[in-house]
């Protein structure tokens, strides 16, 4: 039996030398047998990629026409994607979708669950754990919500797989709900109950109580205050000076930025509506994620609804949601962009197609072009169930479940038992707390 690291010593001296030292027979049955011990271990996707990658070139050596060679750099190329720059974050994307979409698709969301049980469950495995472990916490409120019956089944996996961070976390979210003097919460406490269970216990008792004691308020990492700046003098930037005055608001130590553009922008639309608002659109218009416009924006959106009409007042909620950042789950504050899809859903519901495509385009315009976009998909995904949508909805989290899975179709995942349950499992559904 060879030795795994002596085999890869003996193939990479072969490959640097590009000698094909290898028969034809001698060839095949290596790369038969690497496959099969790759398809029998569940090894970190870098690894798996570069495995993977030199037995593509070491057939391409002893025969560059072989048929293995496009097989053997298909799963190369997919520990590759799903590995990424750093690692898969798509699987934190597929949870948030489904936590988004578990109180308007349950049954599909229980579905959608099982299918990813394995994944979660090994993630560990074919990754480091550094921003992928936590989705196994995220399994178990998901679980809460939706089979809370299986919970203390889940529980006991995640203890017995020595994830107890995780057992306490989740633990914690059940107890921050639970009747706490039942006989299966207390058996659930003294199993995984840890410090984050502790504390939700202690919230429980003491709502304002917080976790930490706070820091020092005065704690200044300059050194010291700096003496504030006296407030500018907004009458004496025009609107055909707003850009004078973006630069003198954003070179200001301190400055709340947007509530001044905001204060500058009520003040002149009642002098010169059609220069403030003209001001406005140029600068938000050239400047795709302009942050600091953001609340002068929607000011804007409600000065033109009552005045121009429905069309006119689209147009700014498409600037409104290029200011926040809307389709990005990690830079665009969520409860903004629902701000702005509730007033899409008041004036024109019917529109949101044309939304996607403006503010999900390269184009500051919202032109369609031939570049790349860029959109969260499960900030997607909330958009569609927010508008009435939830086939669309459903549709984009069953292909973003599917591509998941794809890359990790070679790793002998195994369903955990808990998982097993969920068929029988009737969905008690939790609606999540606002």
């Amino acid at each position: 039996m060879v030795r795994p690291e002596s085999w890869r010593s003996f193939r990479d001296a072969m490959l640097e030398s590009r000698l094909p030292l290898l028969s034809p027979d001698a060839q095949s049955s290596a790369v038969k047998r690497e496959c099969g011990r790759l398809a029998g271990e569940t090894g970190e996707l870098p690894e798996r990629y570069v495995d993977y990658a030199r037995l593509a070139w070491l057939v391409s050596l002893h025969d560059p026409d072989s048929p293995e060679i496009r097989r053997l750099t298909a799963l190369a190329a997919s520990c590759a994607v799903g590995y990424g720059h750093h690692k898969d974050m798509l699987l934190t994307d597929v949870m948030s979708a489904l936590e988004e979409a578990a109180d308007a698709l349950p049954q599909a969301v229980k579905g959608w669950m099982k299918r990813l049980a394995p994944f979660v469950d090994g993630v560990c495995d074919f990754t480091d754990g550094d921003h992928t472990r936590h989705n196994k916490t995220g399994m178990g409120e998901l679980l809460l919500r939706l089979a809370p019956q299986l919970v203390e089944v889940y529980v006991r996996h995640l203890v017995e797989q020595r994830e107890h961070y995780h057992a306490d976390a989740v633990t914690a979210a059940y107890a921050a709900e639970a009747n706490l003097e039942s006989t299966e919460a207390k058996a659930l406490i003294r199993l995984a109950g840890g410090e984050e269970t502790q504390k939700a216990i202690g919230r429980r008792s003491n709502p304002d109580a917080a976790d930490e004691p706070g820091g020092d308020e005065n704690n200044d990492m300059t050194g010291g205050a700096l003496p504030p700046e006296p407030p500018l003098d907004i009458t004496t930037f025009p609107p055909d000076q707003f850009e004078a005055f973006r630069r003198n608001v954003s070179s200001r130590w301190g400055t709340d930025q947007q509530a001044v553009i905001l204060d500058w922008f009520r003040h002149w639309v009642e002098i010169d509506r059609d220069g403030a608002l003209g001001a406005l659109k140029r600068a938000a218009d050239a400047d795709r994620f302009a942050y600091e416009l953001r609340s002068a924006i929607m000011e804007a959106f409600h000065t033109v609804l009552p005045v121009a009409g429905r069309d006119a007042a689209f147009e700014w909620l498409v600037r409104a949601h290029k200011s926040v950042y809307g389709w990005s789950s990690f830079l665009g504050p969520k409860a903004e962009a629902e701000a702005i899809w509730a007033e899409l859903r008041k004036i024109c519901p019917g529109r949101w197609r044309d939304f996607i495509r403006k503010t999900a385009s390269v184009d500051s315009s919202g032109e369609t072009n031939d570049g790349a976009v860029f959109i969260g998909l499960s900030r997607l995904v909330t958009f569609l169930l927010r508008m009435g949508q939830p086939e669309p909805a459903a549709a984009i989290i069953d292909r973003m479940v599917d591509v998941l899975l794809r890359r990790t179709a070679d790793l002998p995942l195994v369903m955990p038992a808990w998982a097993k349950q969920l068929d029988a499992a009737d969905v008690l559904h939790v609606k999540k707390a606002e």
